[in-house]
């Protein structure tokens, strides 16, 4: 009989595993400011860059440029964002030895604000953090110019 994942069942009743290292290491405070973290890419930057979002914003008329500038404009205020708060820390990665959820979103967000034209300039933390993982073979291999489909 296969095995039925249910939403009523814990994690590991349906048969999912804590990632090692953990994507949110840490006390409850640490992890706290990893989701912050992670959900100032994932719920205000990343969604304006939606294909769906910038095709809605074409069919009401605005100029490309205005599209892909607004979009620009969003993606570098959210990234100011999260460069504040990112720690200053010593390590390579934000919130611990090894890259977890906040390093999962950041390094895709700074590829798609590279497609965008933002400057970069001013974000030296992240991009130091972003190095560090493209040096790890997950997140090389992970790369959306490295993927079968890659344009």
């Amino acid at each position: 009989m296969a095995r039925r994942c249910s939403p009523s069942r814990s994690p590991s009743a349906n048969g999912w595993r804590k990632p090692a290292p953990p994507l949110l290491p840490g006390d409850a405070a640490q992890r706290a400011r990893i989701r912050a973290f992670a959900q100032a890419i994932a719920c205000d930057i990343h969604p304006v860059q939606n294909l769906k979002v910038l095709d809605r914003l074409r069919g009401l008329g605005l100029p490309e440029e205005a599209v892909t500038g607004w979009a620009r404009e969003v993606i570098a205020e959210g990234l100011a964002a999260c460069q504040a708060l990112a720690p200053a820390g010593e390590g390579p990665f934000l919130f611990g030895p090894a890259p977890g959820l906040a390093e999962l979103c950041l390094v895709p967000q700074l590829f798609n604000a590279r497609r965008f034209g933002v400057n970069l300039a001013s974000l030296g933390r992240l991009l130091a953090v972003e190095a560090a993982c493209q040096a790890l073979p997950a997140f090389a291999e992970a790369a959306p110019d490295r993927q079968a489909d890659a344009e």
